[in-house]
């Protein structure tokens, strides 16, 4: 609902790719929150939500793998489609930030043990912040060539 109504506030359309964009990445989100939630209770399982119960920590990264290669392919798709849309190639510029910042977050969640709260990832990280600023850098500047 989002998603539309920041397209319908933008004078946009949201295309079926980037509205599974968006639910994917939410899932990621989800998911990494999830799993920090999970390792952070290992030692005392009954201090977990009880939905957690029905989880193991295997289950949650295969969920994880999955929701980022799904994430990655609706993404591109959606980049590809806006392109194609538009008779040009900015889009598709930024397919390898994301690619990149997707790994940055897998990263920090299985090495790092982050991923509890995505906004203290996305202030803290440099990695991460960079990645945003020059994904934003790039689809300003390219739309405005």
């Amino acid at each position: 609902m989002r998603a539309y109504a920041g397209a319908l506030a933008l004078g946009l359309i949201a295309s079926d790719w980037f509205i599974l964009c968006i639910f994917m990445l939410s899932m990621f989100l989800a998911l990494a929150k999830r799993r920090s939630e999970m390792i952070l209770f290992l030692s005392d399982p009954s201090r977990q939500r009880k939905v957690l119960q029905d989880y193991s920590l295997e289950l949650l990264n295969q969920m994880l793998s999955i929701v980022t290669a799904v994430s990655l392919t609706s993404y591109s798709l959606f980049a590809l489609q806006a392109d194609k849309a538009h008779n040009e190639m900015s889009m598709m510029m930024t397919i390898p930030f994301v690619i990149y910042g997707m790994m940055r977050y897998l990263y920090l969640i299985h090495i790092k043990g982050m991923g509890g709260k995505p906004e203290d990832v996305l202030l803290r990280d440099k990695g991460i912040l960079w990645t945003c600023i020059l994904f934003s850098f790039v689809v300003i500047f390219l739309r405005d060539l």
